[in-house]
């Protein structure tokens, strides 16, 4: 068998991951003759290239007989130095007679416009002559086939210990300079976060990796942390022929007009992605600034950056087309924003971000946190910003706005962030900004298992409410009043809150807030085992809720209609609802509701006798509410734990978790005190340590005393059947048939009351 042509030759190391990348790339050169691989400095484009070129060399029927070549246009300027490079490299070259060939152009970006007539007359000149062209933008030319390359997969923070092509590329490189690198603990979570900061982007990985064989993975993250410098490698670490990422980098600034250099600096302030009003927002104040009619629009500016793939484009899933800067390309350009302009810039970038929240926070539910989601990193930024120039005020602003993502970050996150600028503002009477602040600590506070202190700040937002007449404050203090005093099962005082809520907000006509209030009244209800009534109210709250299409708690109504159904023993009703609050929660993002509605799902199993399925669910609850510090449902869960436990003969284990429940509900939920220290009395009596579990029983029931849980009492009861079970079978033994004649009785009375 004849051999192609060739001077293609695949390099030493391993080629990882891009297999749909390779597919794509090998159906884009059957249907078309030009194909244009582009992206952005160091994604892999040259070595991509190179492996689908070696593939064609090799194969067994050749579909590029007249040859596969290989040319390099890095040093290329001119036509000229075009066709001198590629005559060089291929003997006697001539398109007219190059027959059925492919033909690859390495870096096109450097001579692109010249490349672009040379190319178009080799097609024409040779109807069967194939080319693959990797630059940093496209030629523009007719019958042009556009290929974006992407940088890997890497795993997302919720997915740690998958595997991904990111992952394998750094540990292949990574073996190759260190042969017992391993990837387990600590180590395996740093090589996460290492490819995450470098945006999957191999040759940042590929040169994070070569540092392996004097740091861990764990100090090669530190070391990003504190410096860029590992970006800027120097040719000790970079393999023979590749070019370091400083030099592509330095490569693509050179072929930016002064305008692009001066928009591709300023989008530098931007953190994570951003929409074209943004980079508006920003830009338009340094064309202001340079006075250069030759700049053209924003948007013009963007277009020639995206196209020289300096920016980047994401897709989210409502269809938006957002923009975003790699990690490797800001670490260049940022430096090369004069400090004038950045101060400008991060200005206007501030502006912007306080604008898109408005004023007052009044609204910050309605605009939905999928919005403030999308642009949590910027608001972070913006408000780090406020801060440094002195601007406690619009950094509060940004903090409460960003609390509506607690339950997805965590609560102590956003408490932190309301504090350190709460701390910083000068507060006077009536202040009603500094009431929302206290508001939405207060909530968190109650979230965090600080029952009182929660109150406290509830009860300090509600008199700057009716000190400054701000009615949008006040029912928003009562709300929080009201679930802080039914987590305190305190029903009178919740009720009577939450109802001046609904008719403060019914005055107002806000019929959005209406139905999250209705929400909450009916989880009071619910616990106090009033479940006809929390059942109407839920009734009512989900057809509010879908009516103004609030799907987040219209998901949260979801969730507890599948908790009145599973107290009711409606199995199946309750197995409907849940998963579909379930798969709501998990679209919205909510990960403390996603965790709750897993935890009753766990409950679910448990009643079904399903333990196993019970104690894997019930953990992942657990979990998730202890990552978000949602203390008073992870200690619910924890003594679901402990029951399932308990059912599963492991004591021990089943004591653990009933004395962590214990410990939270204590300072947030006395009324499960008493349900789970008679948890912990049955626990005792199955032991057989009698004197322990009476000891424990009448400690609940003086905390049940002052709390109308009927089904605590229930369960309370159920529990001391055991205990009179066992003293029972005690006295007989011994021959009372007095005493275990009582014991029996008390036994079964407590039965047949269940």
């Amino acid at each position: 068998m004849k051999r192609v042509p060739t001077n293609v030759a695949r390099p030493e190391n391993r080629f990882v991951g891009r297999a749909s990348e390779l597919s794509t790339l090998d159906e884009a050169l059957v249907e078309s003759r030009l194909v244009t691989l582009i992206g952005p400095p160091g994604v892999g484009k040259t070595r991509l290239a190179k492996e689908i070129a070696a593939a064609r060399a090799q194969d067994l029927a050749p579909r590029f007989p007249a040859g596969v070549w290989f040319c390099d246009l890095s040093t290329a300027r001119t036509e000229g130095d075009t066709a001198a490079t590629v005559t060089s490299a291929i003997d006697a070259w001539d398109p007219a007679r190059a027959g059925r060939a492919l033909l690859v152009l390495d870096n096109v970006e450097t001579v692109i416009d010249d490349a672009a007539r040379t190319i178009s007359g080799w097609l024409s000149a040779s109807p069967a002559l194939h080319l693959l062209v990797t630059s940093r933008e496209r030629l523009r030319l007719e019958g042009e086939r556009l290929v974006e390359l992407a940088p890997l997969e890497v795993p997302r923070v919720d997915e740690g210990g998958k595997s991904t092509d990111a992952i394998e590329l750094f540990l292949d490189r990574a073996r190759g300079v260190a042969p017992s690198t391993a990837l387990e603990g600590a180590q395996r979570r740093a090589v996460d976060e290492l490819v995450r900061a470098l945006d999957g982007l191999p040759l940042a990985i590929e040169l994070a990796a070569a540092r392996a064989r004097v740091l861990a993975p764990t100090q090669i993250l530190e070391e990003l942390s504190r410096s860029t410098a590992l970006l800027r490698a120097s040719r000790a670490v970079v393999p023979r022929g590749q070019r370091t990422l400083d030099e592509t980098l330095a490569g693509s600034w050179s072929m930016l007009t002064p305008a692009e250099q001066r928009a591709l600096a300023a989008c530098s302030v931007f953190a994570g992605s951003f929409d074209v009003r943004a980079a508006e927002a920003v830009l338009e104040i340094d064309l202001d600034a340079a006075g250069d009619p030759a700049s053209g629009s924003v948007l013009d500016l963007l277009q020639a950056l995206r196209d020289r793939s300096l920016l980047s484009a994401v897709e989210e899933p409502s269809g938006e087309r957002r923009l975003v800067m790699l990690a490797s390309v800001k670490a260049f350009v940022a430096p090369r924003l004069e400090e004038e302009a950045r101060r400008r810039a991060q200005r206007a970038h501030a502006d912007h971000y306080l604008s898109l929240i408005g004023a007052s926070p009044e609204n910050d539910a309605r605009s939905g946190r999928a919005r403030i989601a999308l642009e949590r990193a910027n608001l972070l930024a913006a408000r780090a910003h406020a801060l440094a120039e002195g601007r406690p005020r619009d950094a509060l602003r940004i903090a409460i706005a960003l609390a509506v993502l607690s339950s997805s970050m965590s609560y102590g996150w956003s408490r932190e962030l309301i504090d350190e600028a709460l701390s910083r503002v000068d507060r006077t009477d009536g202040d009603s900004l500094v009431g929302w602040a206290l508001e939405a600590r207060g909530s968190l506070l109650r979230f965090l298992g600080q029952a009182q202190q929660s109150l406290a700040e509830l009860e300090r937002a509600r008199a700057i409410a009716e000190q400054s007449g701000d009615s949008a404050l006040l029912a928003r203090a009562l709300i929080g009043l009201g679930n802080g005093a039914a987590n305190l099962a305190r029903w009178r005082t919740a009720h009577e809150a939450l109802e001046r809520a609904i008719t403060l907000l019914g005055s107002r006509a806000d019929r959005f807030f209406e139905g999250r209030v209705r929400t909450m009244v009916a989880a009071a209800y619910f616990n106090e085992d009033r479940l006809d009534e929390a059942a109407a109210h839920l009734q009512a709250a989900l057809a509010l809720q879908r009516q103004e299409q609030d799907r987040s708690f219209e998901a949260m109504s979801m969730t507890s209609t599948g908790v009145v159904a599973l107290s009711r023993g409606a199995h199946t009703d309750a197995t409907v609802a849940l998963e579909e609050a379930l798969s709501a929660h998990r679209e919205l993002g909510d990960r403390h509701w996603e965790a709750v509605t897993i935890g009753y799902k766990g409950s679910l199993a448990l009643d079904r006798g399903e333990l196993d399925r019970a104690k894997s669910l019930l953990e992942e609850a657990a979990r998730i509410l202890g990552e978000l510090g949602v203390r008073r449902a992870e200690a619910i869960v924890l003594g679901h734990l402990g029951h399932t436990a308990t059912l599963r003969g492991s004591y021990d284990e089943a004591l653990t978790h009933y004395r962590a429940a214990l410990a939270w509900h204590r300072l947030a939920s006395p009324d499960y005190e008493g349900l789970v220290l008679g948890a912990i009395g049955a626990l005792s009596a199955l032991r057989g340590d009698i004197a322990s579990a009476e000891a424990s029983f009448g400690a609940a029931e003086q905390a049940l005393a002052a709390y109308s849980r009927p089904s605590f009492v229930v369960a309370l009861e159920l529990g001391r059947a055991l205990v009179d079970v066992a003293s029972a079978e005690r006295a007989f033994a011994a021959r009372d048939m007095e005493a275990a004649a009582a014991h029996e009785a008390r036994a079964r009375g407590a039965l047949a009351a269940r």
